[in-house]
């Protein structure tokens, strides 16, 4: 009998785990946008660049440039300032 009830528990204990292991598999497979994307034909795209989300880009592109001017004297050029 007690080789019977162990002989059952393994058993359940094996469907367990295979059930487990299928269940990591196909949240890996879900959670993986590399493999998900290539099963599902483009439901999840990927971003296109790391600054997409970015709130403040291209601030620098409208300032205006100084222009260097050039000061015969090395005290008041504009390295000095």
């Amino acid at each position: 009998i007690r080789s019977e009830r162990e002989e059952d528990k393994r058993k359940e204990q094996e469907g367990i785990d295979t059930k487990n292991q299928q269940g990591l598999e196909e949240a890996a497979l879900i959670g993986n946008p590399l493999l998900s994307s290539a099963t599902t034909l483009g439901v999840g795209k990927m971003k296109r660049k790391w600054n997409d989300d970015v709130v403040f880009r291209n601030q620098a592109k409208n300032e205006p440039k100084v222009q260097k001017r050039f000061i015969n004297d090395t005290i008041r050029n504009d390295f000095h300032k």
